[in-house]
């Protein structure tokens, strides 16, 4: 029905015909209701403003910025489960800071302003020291924003703050360490916690009845009160998303040598970029646009600019090759499928569908090429059997055929379907023994 019903149509039936509201409450609890009326009301919202469709409505959604604030005052004894943000101007008992460790925040950031200009952030080799400046000032800024909430969340308990950390610590700015290096001001002592050794500071009473400690030794070993620790069940492991390209086996041939790991990685992934962009792209203007859409990415233009143009022209230039990139075919194309009983996703580079047949082509930058598809590398084979069983579940009836592009040689290589099912069906043999 998502092609026919509005949006808001359509999250009704779910949670009212398919018991989805009741399924919904069982698995989260009475406090879901308010996300599910806001997320009815936001579909009501959406429909006013735009044409209803599904695609528009969750677009509309994901760049837009919805909290919902509800009054958590008379939250009784149960566990609340929230952000810093969500948790000004409330307190509790016991408060739990679980994840302090080492934190890097992406910086979605584009736009700097200086002087009466804006800036285009770039990377930091190539950004002008004026520009640079304010994104220093945009940096300083949201430090003096982060220690405001780690004021915040250290304020929120009345009796007990325990804090947490999973990962590591070595970053002094992450909250882990700056909670330490207050404690040590304090006189905080060396405790054992059930889950390891940690830092421990009391004043005055605990609740539940402990009896007032004196001095560091009492400290050390008044006892924690077994409320805090007491057994829980264990919640059932996470389902485990297999990925193509991880399912076993080499991805290169044993003679293939050349670039470290990290340098192969990132000019495949400049070479995919490319070849995903350029085919939209005059002829006269890909040397612009590639430098342009490089130059945007972490790292930066490489320096083997014009060996990188190269390889990318040999393919694009191949006429054997320009039915793959013509108008209608599809680039970067996120599937999910199952496989041996799991969920599967992966990305397929380019996707060629036409009346009853589906072509699914992968880009390698392998420096050596294979003579034939029988000498190609067992990870690869594993990698494009996954996707084929992936699009013969979602294109049903149609012919399936994967190919390798080689970018090194601009060449087209289609593996036989009993070439890579045999090679899928071995990674389905391995990751059942590791999953038993």
């Amino acid at each position: 029905q998502t092609d026919f019903l509005r949006p808001y149509d359509l999250i009704e039936r779910m949670l009212t015909r398919h018991d989805g509201r009741r399924r919904l409450i069982a698995r989260l609890g009475n406090e879901a209701e308010d996300g599910i009326d806001a997320f009815l009301a936001q579909a009501l919202a959406y429909e006013r403003l735009e044409t209803p469709s599904l695609t528009g409505f969750l677009a509309w959604l994901e760049h837009g910025d919805v909290q919902i604030k509800r009054e958590l005052d008379s939250a009784g004894g149960r566990l609340r489960v929230m952000t810093v943000h969500g948790a000004k101007g409330l307190e509790a008992p016991v408060v739990i800071l679980p994840d302090t460790a080492d934190y890097a925040p992406t910086e979605r950031r584009q736009l700097y302003k200086f002087g009466d200009t804006l800036g285009w952030r770039s990377s930091k080799d190539d950004t002008p020291p004026i520009l640079q400046a304010s994104v220093d000032a945009a940096a300083d800024l949201r430090a003096q924003e982060d220690a405001r909430l780690l004021y915040v969340a250290m304020t929120r308990a009345e009796s007990w703050l325990i804090v947490a950390g999973a990962g590591t610590v070595n970053s002094p700015e992450c909250w882990y360490n700056r909670i330490v290096e207050g404690l040590g001001h304090v006189g905080a002592v060396a405790c054992d916690f059930p889950t390891g050794e940690g830092l421990r500071h009391q004043h005055q009473d605990w609740p539940l009845g402990a009896t007032e400690p004196t001095g560091t030794a009492a400290t050390q070993t008044a006892p924690l009160p077994s409320l805090l620790w007491r057994n829980a069940t264990p919640p059932a492991p996470a389902v485990r998303v297999l990925s193509p390209s991880a399912l076993g086996g080499a991805k290169a041939l044993p003679a293939d040598a050349g670039e470290t790991s990290d340098l192969a990685l990132t000019r495949g992934a400049h070479l995919h970029l490319l070849l995903e962009h350029l085919p939209l792209w005059p002829r006269d203007q890909w040397d612009r646009a590639a430098r342009d859409l490089l130059s945007s990415t972490e790292e930066g233009a490489p320096g083997d600019m014009a060996d990188l143009m190269r390889e990318v022209a040999n393919v694009l230039g191949n006429p054997a090759n320009a039915p793959l990139f013509a108008p209608g075919t599809l680039a970067e194309v996120e599937i999910s499928a199952e496989l041996a009983g799991q969920p599967l996703f992966g990305v397929i580079d380019r996707l060629v569908v036409t009346e009853g047949h589906v072509l699914a082509i992968d880009y390698k930058s392998n420096r050596l090429v294979p003579d034939c598809a029988e000498a190609v590398p067992e990870g690869l084979l594993r990698q494009m059997g996954a996707y084929r069983r992936a699009l013969a579940q979602v294109f049903t009836g149609y012919e399936i055929r994967v190919a390798l592009l080689w970018t090194a040689s601009g060449a087209l290589m289609d593996l036989p379907a009993e070439l890579v099912d045999a090679a899928c069906a071995r990674a389905v043999l391995e990751t059942g023994a590791r999953e038993a």
